[in-house]
């Protein structure tokens, strides 16, 4: 026989019977039977477990919500890096760009002043001394 190794528990008869008498749903609560006790209430509020968080503060209206170090633009006026003009940016810019004199060098200047150079020629001869676009160098 090749069923003989299904359990009885598994059998159509012993499914039926065993879910034979269970409760079938009805339409509502208008056909409940009524028991003479009280209503159903909601149950209480209970405080949650553990310490309770804190509360943060309610920020004013120029301070970030996320980070407390970084300002917001709030009262800020946009000046546009293209034409220098207040009202606009970079990208909504229709003007054309204006051109600003080269950026100055970084670090400490050569020392070119006059009157270095006289104390220095008083000092050295004339073959020390170069000359380039700022005047007279040592060197």
């Amino acid at each position: 026989m090749p069923f003989s190794y299904v359990d009885r528990l598994l059998e159509t008869r012993v499914w039926k019977a065993t879910y034979k008498d269970n409760i079938e749903p009805m339409n509502g609560e208008r056909l409940w039977k009524r028991r003479g006790k009280g209503r159903i209430e909601v149950p209480d509020k209970r405080g949650k477990r553990g310490r309770p968080k804190k509360f943060a503060r309610i920020k004013e209206p120029g301070e970030s919500s996320t980070n407390p170090t970084k300002l917001t633009r709030e009262g800020k006026t946009v000046t546009c890096s293209n034409c220098k003009q207040i009202g606009h940016n970079k990208g909504t810019c229709k003007n054309p760009t204006v051109q600003l004199a080269p950026p100055r060098k970084r670090g400490r200047p050569r020392k070119c002043v006059v009157s270095i150079l006289n104390h220095y020629l008083s000092y050295y001869p004339l073959q020390y001394y170069s000359i380039n676009n700022s005047g007279f160098c040592i060197g």
